[in-house]
């Protein structure tokens, strides 16, 4: 198969690399299980022509940290050759594996159109925003799509690599290439998420962040959030939806469970970090928890119902 790494000057250094030691890994896999090398491994540089019968096209990610990043990024890579190598390479029915900003450039494609995707968690409210007709889950480190893996920021271009090589090879060699390259089989990005960069633009959630931070210890409506920092509650929710993805009480519920855990990893007993937080034990606090870890607190950019600000967003059980 033919597998070609996509090098554009803005992508890093880090996911070119990665992109072919994956996929040299996953060629002495193939041998060990005594097999053929199933990859013919190419780079494609700005001028070159795209393979024929390309198989596998590699778009490491750009490395952007911000919106105002992105855009001076997207404006050098979005160049005619650019864009026509990857609109051919998914006309040509090649498997398309793209991790952080590059997945805004497999975007621009249409692609991605009435699929589903991810990319970084910081910049997955504006992958949704630009492109509407994508379903964006950002909690995810990596997404599956038809011919499509996309993956999160620049270092999970190892799993995304992975994904696309499990597709083409089948699962035993991609295990193997994991195993030699000591890779775990990540899952969500919801760990690293950090809600105070997602809405450090936005004066007004900033405002609400510390409003929430300065009551964890009581319970307070949507509604009692949103009058504290001069917001409609329906105003709140969409400004929490498109910076954050979170409706305002999983907003809330983030804030307490990322406290307490912070409380905890500097001695802090789960009993006492509980109550600092407004749980009414260790037990409420160990489920809130592992509702965030495995994905029952609300967090997607796409389909949220603005609170009507009524429910109360207590912890206490």
């Amino acid at each position: 198969m033919k597998a070609a790494v996509l090098e554009l000057p803005d992508m890093r250094a880090t996911g070119i690399a990665i992109s072919h030691d994956m996929l040299e890994s996953a060629n002495r896999a193939a041998e060990a299980l005594g097999r053929s090398r199933p990859f013919e491994i190419t780079a494609l540089r700005p001028g070159d022509q795209l393979p024929g019968a390309l198989d596998l096209l590699a778009t490491p990610g750009m490395g952007c940290v911000s919106v105002s990043e992105l855009d001076a990024v997207l404006a050098r890579a979005s160049d005619p050759w650019s864009m026509r190598i990857l609109s051919e390479a998914v006309n040509s029915q090649a498997r398309v594996a793209a991790s952080c900003s590059s997945v805004f450039l497999l975007a621009r494609t249409g692609a991605l159109d009435g699929g589903r995707a991810t990319t970084s968690w910081f910049l997955a409210a504006e992958l949704q925003a630009r492109h509407p007709a994508i379903t964006v889950e950002p909690d995810k480190i990596l997404v599956r799509h038809g011919r499509t893996v996309t993956g999160g920021a620049s270092l999970a271009h190892v799993d995304v690599m992975l994904a696309a090589i499990e597709m083409l090879t089948g699962s035993d060699v991609a295990d193997l290439c994991a195993r030699y390259q000591l890779i775990d089989r990540r899952t969500s990005q919801r760990p690293y998420m950090m809600l105070t960069v997602l809405i450090a633009d936005d004066p007004d959630l900033v405002h609400a962040h510390d409003w929430i931070v300065s009551n964890l210890r009581r319970s307070f409506t949507t509604a009692d959030l949103a009058d504290a920092v001069g917001l409609h509650t329906r105003t709140l929710a969409r400004r929490l939806q498109r910076a954050t993805g979170l409706s305002p009480q999983a907003f809330v519920q983030y804030i307490r469970t990322d406290t307490a855990l912070t409380l905890i990893r500097s001695g802090t007993t789960a009993e006492a970090a509980a109550h600092r937080v407004g749980y009414a034990d260790a037990s409420s606090l160990r489920r809130a928890i592992r509702r965030r870890e495995t994905g029952r607190t609300s967090w997607s950019t796409a389909g949220h119902r603005p609170d009507s600000g009524q429910g109360t967003v207590s912890p206490r059980e």
